[in-house]
């Protein structure tokens, strides 16, 4: 059997990579490790090598806003909770995780509650991502 995925949203095709590639992966119960051909449609993560096998390199994103800012000796801070921290640093710095340089950057990443929906607390961490982006201005950082 074959598997081919395909998504703009690197995050969620590297959940799916894991728990076809990873022999140790213990998120869920897979019952076995699938025995099939996988492959994405893009290498989702390209430090952690997901997936493995994939039809077109992912598109290699330079001179972002993040580093520019950084490399002109702007400071930045990125604040958000878990479901959401990507979009503010690994989406915001195309495609790529850590700092450009850390004496420049803080990521503030705030725990989403688990097992609630959106609809159910559509504030989300609102009220803790504003408290620490305060704290973030009055530190004169």
């Amino acid at each position: 059997d074959a598997v081919v995925t395909f998504n703009f949203r690197a995050d969620r095709m590297v959940m799916l990579a894991k728990a076809l590639e990873f022999a140790d992966f213990d998120k869920f119960d897979r019952v076995r490790v699938p025995k099939i051909k996988y492959a994405g449609m893009l290498q989702y993560d390209g430090e952690l090598k997901l997936p493995n096998k994939f039809l077109v390199s992912p598109p290699l994103i330079e001179r972002t806003s993040g580093e520019y800012l950084v490399k002109n000796g702007v400071r930045t801070f990125a604040c958000s909770e878990t479901v959401k921290f990507g979009h503010v640093t690994f989406f915001w710095n195309g495609n790529r995780s850590g700092y450009f340089d850390e004496t420049k950057e803080e990521y503030i990443e705030i725990p989403s509650d688990s097992g609630i929906t959106f609809n159910e607390q559509p504030k989300m961490k609102a009220l803790e991502i504003a408290e620490k982006t305060r704290d973030a201005i009055l530190s004169g950082k």
